[in-house]
């Protein structure tokens, strides 16, 4: 199983949904907002932000739904 962690800001508001089984399914975007230093100005410089569909089972996905 996979696992990794995003930091951003949730875009709309997580779609919940039962599987036939009885498993939460969520879905979600997350939009990540990125910098990068220009070495020649010294400053940062912001790039366009990076958009992330999240989706996640089970127990995750209803705290998620509840909690985002």
């Amino acid at each position: 199983m996979n696992e990794i962690t995003i930091v951003g800001n949730v875009t709309a508001d997580p779609v919940l949904r039962m599987s036939a089984n009885g498993r939460g399914v969520v879905r979600f975007d997350v939009a990540i907002n990125r910098r990068r230093l220009n070495r020649e100005t010294n400053q940062y410089d912001d790039l366009p932000p990076v958009f992330h569909r999240v989706v996640a089972f089970g127990p995750v996905a209803e705290n998620a739904a509840e909690t985002l």
